[in-house]
């Protein structure tokens, strides 16, 4: 998978630039690396981790090389997100706020906003098992499409600046800049609610629900534009939808998740459609559509090392529980909120 994903962070250092008026952007420089970007983010650890309802950005700096260069450290403000992660988690995902003028001093478009998927639990093992998940589906809809957030795999290693020897190493996902993708798929980014179903760009939005559906995603929302992203495409003026945060997903799993009972769902087992209502032919299409990416998909998930054995065979199963099963696919072809049901697919720890 290593020399795959090279070839396509390749292609997009020497292709996808040319969306941005030819500036390449810090996500791309990063995207020459290997499959894994080893990373020092220092800042005040106790102030990050302090639940505050309002939480306001704070000093940090971060620390890595990329393009060949020698490490460089960058000052950037950093704050976390995700309510109820910081709630529940002993360490929140963040957010990522560099210098514009930093970016344009050194050559790079003024893309400065990426979120980071951090661990949530101090178990270790867990916790990578967790990231490394939720990675891997955010890298089977770049299969999809390039209509998604680009993702680099990271290896954070977490300094106190009030105490350097309190370290803390630890895996994540570095998540595109929303602007730098909306630009690169040829749209911008729009805040709207409760746009019709016509606004949109419905082969784009069947594309999505069905890849939602087919992981076992139930923790979004069209309407209300909840864990998913709307550009608005320039040539056509339709809505696309771009999802992310996939961690209550069947195919993460993770500890934390819980059911969004509100779609129907009881369990993170069940899968729930919550996508537009298409037609028959539409949906008997974007069936068979993803059916011919289903060996594509396998082939992505067996060749990634880092991920162990137990939970590469456990996502292969989830692919499995829904191209195997006609009551779950089934599940296509009703309108949303038909549910079906998958038993005993919990990953062994």
């Amino acid at each position: 998978m290593k020399t795959r994903l090279l070839f396509l962070s390749l292609f997009a250092i020497l292709y996808l630039p040319l969306q941005a008026n030819g500036e390449r952007s810090l996500f791309d420089e990063i995207q020459l690396q290997e499959e894994i970007l080893e990373v020092e983010l220092t800042t005040d650890l106790d102030a990050l981790l302090t639940p505050i309802e309002n939480t306001e950005y704070q000093k940090a700096s971060i620390r890595f090389a990329h393009s060949g260069k020698a490490p460089a450290s960058w000052d950037l403000k950093i704050k976390a997100r995700g309510r109820y992660r910081y709630r529940i988690c002993d360490f929140p995902p963040i957010k990522l706020n560099f210098d514009k003028d930093d970016l344009q001093a050194a050559g790079l478009a003024a893309y400065d906003k990426y979120k980071l998927v951090t661990h949530c639990f101090d178990n270790e093992a867990e916790a990578r098992d967790n990231v490394l998940r939720e990675y891997m589906a955010y890298r089977l809809y770049n299969e999809v499409t390039d209509q998604s957030f680009r993702v680099q795999l990271v290896k954070i290693t977490y300094i106190d600046s009030n105490d350097p020897k309190k370290l803390k190493e630890r895996w994540g996902v570095l998540i595109e800049s929303t602007d730098e993708m909306a630009a690169r798929i040829g749209g911008e980014e729009v805040d709207l609610l409760n746009q019709p179903e016509d606004s949109f760009d419905l082969r784009a939005e069947h594309r999505m629900s069905v890849f939602q559906y087919l992981i076992g995603n139930s923790d979004y929302d069209l309407r209300m534009v909840r864990n998913i992203k709307l550009v608005k495409m320039h040539e056509t003026g339709k809505l696309v939808p771009v999802p992310y945060d996939f961690d209550f997903s069947l195919l993460v799993n993770a500890e934390y998740a819980v059911p969004n009972n509100n779609a129907g769902q009881m369990r993170i087992e069940d899968r729930v459609y919550l996508g537009f209502d298409h037609g028959e032919d539409q949906v008997r299409y974007m069936d068979k559509y993803y059916e011919s990416m289903r060996k594509q998909f396998e082939e992505a998930i067996k060749e990634t090392e880092m991920v162990n054995r137990s939970n590469r065979n456990y996502m292969l199963k989830v692919l499995e529980s829904f191209f195997e099963s006609q009551e779950v696919r089934e599940g296509l072809y009703a309108k949303s909120m038909k549910k079906a049901t998958i038993k005993e697919l919990a990953p062994t720890k």
